[in-house]
């Protein structure tokens, strides 16, 4: 039997805090703010680049694309999630994790769902350009998470989902 063998790792930033001269937790994140400002622009275009790109491909999509563009659709809005969630659009996140939640569930056999997605599509278009915190953007985000969950009561039940 072998023996487990831990390695201690340091992270680059806690070496640099402990040097003399280095800096504190608070300048590190005060540089790291700063750093993001500087290309916020530059991913908020991207944020709508892949939006622009979701809705032109998927937008329309019927018939249920093949396991390829599925996939190619939940990276797309997981990027968003991610882009979303560094730079404090909390509610596109969420709504993108949402069709994240939706497209898992729809790559099932027989399941496919059009509007629901054509939906969470428009909603994160409105989520976008929206105010952060209006109580409108709630009202959207229950709506997205109730058609999510509409495609997992109709899976349970054995239904096909296919709505368009």
């Amino acid at each position: 039997m072998s023996e487990v063998k831990f390695t201690p790792w340091t992270s680059r930033l806690s070496k640099i805090i402990r040097q003399p001269g280095g800096t504190t937790v608070q300048g590190a994140l005060k540089d790291a703010k700063r750093n993001l400002e500087k290309i916020r622009l530059e991913c908020i275009l991207e944020i709508d680049f892949k939006l622009d790109v979701m809705q032109q491909k998927f937008g329309q999509a019927r018939q249920k694309p093949n396991e390829t563009d599925l996939d190619e659709l939940y990276r797309l809005s997981n990027d968003i999630v991610g882009m979303a969630g560094v730079f404090e659009m909390t509610e596109l996140g969420e709504a993108a994790f949402s069709l994240c939640e939706l497209i898992d569930r729809l790559k099932a056999p027989d399941q496919w769902d059009w509007p629901a997605v054509e939906l969470h599509l428009s909603g994160m278009r409105v989520l976008r350009y929206s105010k952060p915190g209006q109580p409108e953007n709630q009202a959207v985000l229950d709506g997205l998470r109730k058609l999510t969950a509409r495609v997992d009561a109709r899976r349970e039940l054995g239904k096909p989902s296919t709505a368009g």
